[in-house]
């Protein structure tokens, strides 16, 4: 647990775990906190998280407060979200360090369920913000003499699926997958690297209020 007042509860997820219940039995972080915390007799989670995906991740303690965050999330420019991420510049620096901004709609891609695809003529909107930092130090046993790792810190606009996960890797995008990306990326690490790092948002019961949430991460 990284955060609690009244109304909600927000906790650091690991990665390789469900934000919710799935259709198995595969562990999952909202019925954890169910167990972990019996004394409260409602919780929900009011937005989700991939599961190779780790960070702040929110949930609500009782419907009223739900029905509010469900709305706010719904509203992208009240909730202000920010990942971190290693990605993997495998240009070996021809991709300068920058930062902008990425509009690349996007569509599930039928044939490659689950995966996602740009598509410029039928894709939703979707828009993220990025900062390439740094290179970060040996991660994950991954050489840093076949691939150069970078440090970005991503805020997306909107909420698509893999939208991150898809801006980051694709050519008109970052060009750079981010680091053990099962789907989208293409060099092999023990997780995922990317993180939600931090959320900030209006209360949604206390009109004076403005919340910021932040987990560490790797």
């Amino acid at each position: 647990v990284v955060y609690e007042d009244d109304y909600l509860i927000a906790i650091n997820k690991p990665e390789g775990m469900l934000a919710v219940p799935g259709k198995g039995e595969q562990q999952n972080a909202e019925d954890m906190l169910k167990r972990q915390r019996q004394d409260l007799p409602y919780i929900k989670m009011v937005h989700r998280l991939d599961m190779d995906t780790s960070g702040v991740l929110l949930a609500a303690k009782d419907s009223e407060t739900f029905a509010a965050m469900q709305a706010l999330f719904a509203n992208h420019k009240a909730v202000r979200k920010t990942y971190e991420a290693i990605v993997c510049d495998v240009s070996h620096g021809a991709n300068a360090l920058r930062k902008g901004i990425i509009e690349l709609p996007l569509a599930p891609d039928f044939i490659h369920r689950p995966r996602q695809c740009v598509d410029k003529e039928k894709g939703k909107r979707s828009v993220t913000a990025y900062e390439v930092l740094d290179t970060p130090q040996h991660i994950d046993g991954v050489s840093t003499k076949k691939v150069l790792l970078r440090k970005a810190i991503l805020t997306p606009y909107t909420g698509r699926t893999h939208q991150l996960r898809m801006h980051c890797a694709h050519p008109e995008g970052l060009d750079m997958p981010i680091l053990g990306d099962p789907l989208y990326g293409n060099v092999a690490a023990g997780r995922m690297y990317l993180h939600a790092k931090s959320i900030t948002f209006p209360h949604p019961m206390r009109s004076d209020a403005v919340v910021t949430i932040s987990a560490e991460g790797f």
